[in-house]
């Protein structure tokens, strides 16, 4: 895996832990939990990196977490929410995720309509 292409703050792996409480433990076993089906220390370093490209994506450490919580572009393009998927899957969906985001990430240059709606529009209804 590739390191973040953005820092991720202990603050805000910390608020993420906080906003995904009130919905699933899915944060918690992530980053806690050695023997979790997300794959102990390779899904923390798997998730750092989603929000590290999600930063990169959406501006900022809140729009990352505002995103990974309401997906709005994506759930409009594949009838899906990232944020359920997540809760619901293991160390594969956090890597099929983060395999996308990298796609997207490494050719943002040349679709930034497509980043408007993806990741900083809240999602438009095609």
């Amino acid at each position: 895996m590739n390191d973040p292409k953005h820092p991720v703050s202990d603050a805000m792996l910390d608020r993420l832990r906080l906003e995904m409480s009130h919905y699933s433990n899915f944060v918690d076993l992530i980053l806690g939990d050695p023997d979790s089906r997300y794959g102990g220390e390779d899904g923390r370093m798997t998730l750092i990196e989603i929000l590290g490209l999600l930063i990169g994506l959406t501006g900022s450490e809140d729009d990352a977490i505002a995103w990974i919580m309401n997906s709005g572009g994506y759930t409009d393009a594949v009838n899906d929410d990232v944020c359920v998927g997540l809760a619901h899957g293991g160390f594969w969906t956090l890597a099929a995720h983060c395999d996308w985001l990298q796609v997207i990430y490494t050719y943002r240059d040349l679709c930034p309509e497509l980043i408007e709606i993806l990741f900083r529009s809240g999602g438009t209804q095609a």
